[in-house]
């Protein structure tokens, strides 16, 4: 069974404990309100391991995976704003880049509070790139 692609949206860093709540809020209503598109809420801190320094945070995933295709430039579009708006809201940015079933990631667009149409339509355009040459 061939998997399929995946868009992520995640805060980009692992220092997220004093904004916690207010992240996973945020993602689980937006994900809530992308039922229809089978959006996940992902909130994952990976164990720490022995090669971490003491000072050295654990990887922490917190976000959304939507599976792909399709996605739509109005989809991209809510999806900057929301992002947008939890940036101002927590202090944080977001990583939104794509997964291919082979298991290679690749980050598309860093997303902050000062995010526009702009970065939606660089996502877009590069993640029909990329679904195209997947």
């Amino acid at each position: 069974m061939r998997t399929m692609p995946t868009l992520y949206c995640y805060v980009d860093g692992s220092d997220n404990q004093a904004v916690e709540s207010v992240l996973v809020d945020a993602f689980r209503a937006f994900v809530s309100d992308w039922a229809q598109y089978c959006a996940v809420f992902v909130n994952h801190q990976h164990e720490r391991t022995p090669d971490m320094a003491p000072d050295d945070l654990n990887d922490w995933f917190i976000g959304l995976n939507l599976p792909l295709p399709p996605v739509s430039q109005s989809q991209i579009d809510q999806l900057v704003l929301f992002a947008k708006s939890l940036a101002g809201a927590a202090g944080r940015d977001f990583v939104v880049g794509i997964s291919l079933p082979s298991g290679l990631c690749e980050d598309l667009v860093f997303l902050d509070a000062n995010a526009d149409e702009t970065e939606g339509l660089r996502l877009y355009t590069q993640l029909e790139a990329a679904l195209h040459g997947a």
